[in-house]
């Protein structure tokens, strides 16, 4: 994502990311505030960010990491 320039995809995939289960491997987690700076930043205006997991408190954090950050 650092070698993309800004405003340069329409659209992000992330689908069914490891979702690292115990608490204390959470911090691994790809959906998490930096990344989804990272794809606003490269993202066109009006872009799309599709997410998908199967693990119902990952979702929950998905969903709050990128309402939180303005996407």
């Amino acid at each position: 994502l650092r070698a993309l320039p800004e405003a340069s995809v329409a659209r992000v995939f992330v689908l069914f990311p490891d979702p690292w289960p115990k608490k204390k491997h959470r911090k691994r987690r790809i959906v998490n505030p930096e990344t989804i700076a990272a794809i606003a930043r490269v993202m066109r205006s009006g872009g799309e960010l599709r997410l998908a997991t199967d693990i119902a408190d990952y979702a929950a954090q998905m969903l709050e990491v990128t309402l939180r950050n303005g996407c």
